[in-house]
């Protein structure tokens, strides 16, 4: 629904009729739309994130996404059933 309210201006009028009318939803006010960020603006919270990283853990070896391999073999297993089924 935050689509809607941030895109109210292309709507249709229908489409905010209903929306404001049998949904009781009202277009976004300017401070509730989310900001767009510069390039220069996401480097520098991204190098923020990374002193922070530094300053707890010492090192900028960020490790991988950590995966449980029971999920990774069940899923497999269920790929693999699938697969056989065709």
């Amino acid at each position: 629904m935050s689509a809607q309210r941030y895109g109210w201006e292309q709507l249709v009028a229908a489409q905010q009729w209903i929306l404001e009318n049998t949904l009781k939803i009202t277009p976004a006010e300017e401070d509730e739309r989310p900001v767009k960020r510069t390039q220069d603006a996401k480097l520098a919270l991204n190098l923020a994130a990374a002193q922070q990283f530094h300053a707890r853990e010492g090192h900028l070896r960020v490790p991988r996404k950590h995966v449980n391999p029971w999920r990774r073999r069940t899923r497999c297993q269920a790929v693999r059933a699938a697969l056989t089924e065709v």
